[in-house]
């Protein structure tokens, strides 16, 4: 194995594709560059599981335990993580375009650089989570929970966000152009340079108080 390879990484790749392991136990399993594509992991343990690199496009997690699971430049577009446990997980420059992560509980998550643009999050849990540079363009993220989340340099333009959030937030440089911000909640966010050009901005709860223009 190369030095510089990330842990579980070798020239050998296990193929779990369309594979059944629902309700399996694979707590700390290494399925590091495994292809797991289209598998089904509803309702499986795989809390500290290591998918480093790992393929996991249009997989099922639905009820899936990934807590402090390392998803480091995991390939996750279209994944269903519904109603899944990822607090504490690791998805830094991961790949979750179109994912749905509807209810997620993504509690203190560490989501860095990733791409999860037009990703699906109604109702997700992504307080004190770090999402610093990564792009949600187009995301629908109705009435997710960002509370005290760091989000710099994030890009949400286009992103349904009504309902959302982002009390405490740190909201450095974060692009909202023509998000929809109809009843989300910016009480005491840190927002320098964030953009709102083009935003609707309807009952939404800003630091300065609350903003009907775009009603």
């Amino acid at each position: 194995m190369n030095a510089s390879e990330p842990r579980g990484v070798g020239s050998f790749s296990l193929d779990l594709s369309g594979a059944k392991l629902d309700g399996a136990k694979l707590q700390g399993t290494v399925l590091g560059r495994a292809i797991s594509q289209g598998a089904s992991f509803v309702g499986a343990d795989l809390t500290e599981a290591d998918l480093t690199g790992t393929t996991l496009e249009d997989a099922d997690f639905t009820g899936a335990s990934l807590r402090r699971a390392d998803m480091l430049q995991a390939l996750m577009s279209r994944a269903n993580l519904t109603d899944a446990n990822m607090v504490e997980a690791i998805m830094h420059i991961a790949d979750a375009r179109e994912a749905d992560f509807t209810r997620a509980d993504l509690t203190r998550a560490s989501i860095t650089r990733a791409k999860l643009m037009g990703a699906v999050l109604n109702g997700a849990v992504l307080k004190d989570a770090n999402l610093s540079e990564t792009n949600l363009a187009g995301a629908i993220a109705r009435g997710v929970n960002f509370t005290e989340a760091r989000l710099p340099n994030v890009d949400l333009s286009g992103a349904d966000l009504t309902g959302a959030r982002f009390v405490e937030a740190t909201l450095w440089a974060v692009d909202f152009t023509n998000a929809d911000l109809t009843d989300a909640d910016l009480t005491d966010a840190v927002m320098p340079e964030a953009i709102f050009t083009g935003a609707k901005l309807c009952r939404t709860k800003l630091p300065t108080g609350i903003d009907n223009s775009g009603c």
